[in-house]
């Protein structure tokens, strides 16, 4: 499966379209900060809770002088559930940004090599990632290169998301 991601300034969204290498269509769904915010979470829990052998620890990508990160192609790994990545670019048509879906629920199972997020939309079925290894490193790091593009504040947002809140208790008159 191969994925792209495009931030879409003028709805403050995340664009994520999903191929299959077998099909010439694919599927997109338009994802908000907080459901992004939500899957850097997921990854990193999950990353940091795997073996040092399956974390697929790899070097990062460089940084040009400009400040902007070479692109390294795509990458496969972690077997047959591996999800290749890219970043979009300022290319996406208007077509497919009329014909990505909302999402409405996001569901993360941990996996004993590393995670399946199911994106639930409109669709009868929901969208499957199953993902393992260098895959999971690969996806994480398009999450944070396309939440730093976008300008959130995605660690602020992950240390606030991770600790757990109590809701202040109201009197009701």
């Amino acid at each position: 499966m191969h994925v792209q991601a495009h931030y879409d300034p003028a709805q403050d969204r995340i664009m994520l379209r999903l191929k299959n290498a077998a099909a010439a269509d694919g599927t997109a769904v338009w994802l908000t900060r907080r459901q992004w915010t939500e899957i850097a979470l997921a990854c990193r829990r999950v990353a940091a809770a795997l073996p040092p052998g399956d974390r697929a620890d790899r070097p990062r990508k460089s940084v040009t002088g400009a400040g902007k990160e070479q692109a390294g192609g795509q990458r496969q790994g972690g077997g047959a559930a591996a999800a290749g990545t890219t970043v979009g670019g300022k290319g996406e048509s208007r077509a497919a940004a009329a014909a990505a879906s909302l999402v409405s629920r996001i569901r993360f199972r941990r996996l004993p090599s590393g995670l399946r997020i199911e994106i639930a939309t409109d669709a009868p079925a929901p969208i499957a990632l199953t993902l393992k290894g260098e895959s999971l490193a690969s996806f994480n790091e398009m999450v944070e290169g396309l939440a730093a593009k976008a300008s959130w504040d995605l660690p602020a947002a992950l240390s606030r998301m991770s600790q757990p809140g109590v809701a202040p208790k109201r009197v009701l008159h």
